[in-house]
């Protein structure tokens, strides 16, 4: 919380995408070194239980940020178009 606010606030605050990643590629890169150095990656695989399987009704249950609707509706638009021809 640098500025005070999750990261979640922020990204509604800015209309960003709440599953797209806010780091850049060296940062990803130090961080993933990290990873492995550290052990972090073991408690990752222990993880792999707990995730979402195909069909869980739990999924897909969240509000859209803004970025992603737009995203979507150029995308129905694009698809829409294609469909014409």
């Amino acid at each position: 919380m640098t500025h005070g606010i999750t990261r979640l606030e922020y990204c509604e605050q800015f209309g960003l995408d709440r599953k797209r990643g806010l780091l850049t590629e060296i940062e990803r890169e130090i961080l993933r070194d990290r990873m492995y150095s550290n052990g972090t990656i073991n408690n990752l695989k222990k993880g792999e239980v707990y995730r979402y399987k195909k069909g869980d009704k739990r999924a897909g249950r969240y509000t859209r940020s803004k970025q992603t609707m737009d995203r979507l509706q150029k995308h129905i638009k694009t698809i829409n178009k294609y469909d014409k021809l």
